[in-house]
């Protein structure tokens, strides 16, 4: 059976948006859902997501920078498989950091 287009659009409200980011953001950057706040802005027609969270640093292989780099590009990548929405920039700010 294949899928056929069916005439419509679906949006995606700010809501639902910043839910699904906050989402991902606890997943991918392993945090407490409850803790992460999401700004989102246009930014020249793609999506700006301004994160402010606690982290937990592990030791790894990775330095801290290179980790918080990764994890933004998973985002990214998260948010666009999830919504179709193209992201310009993902901004972290850390509030806490812990070792664990």
């Amino acid at each position: 059976m294949t899928a056929t287009a069916h005439a419509g659009h679906t949006r995606i409200s700010a809501m639902a948006l910043t839910s699904l980011i906050r989402i991902e953001t606890a997943r991918i950057f392993e945090t407490t859902l409850r803790q992460i706040k999401v700004d989102l802005a246009d930014d020249r027609g793609l999506l700006s997501i301004s994160l402010t969270m606690p982290m937990t640093l592990r030791t790894a292989e990775q330095s801290f920078a290179e980790r918080i780099e990764a994890q933004r590009a998973d985002l990214s990548e998260a948010v666009h498989q999830g919504t179709g929405l193209v992201v310009g920039r993902v901004d972290v700010r850390i509030t806490k950091l812990e070792v664990g």
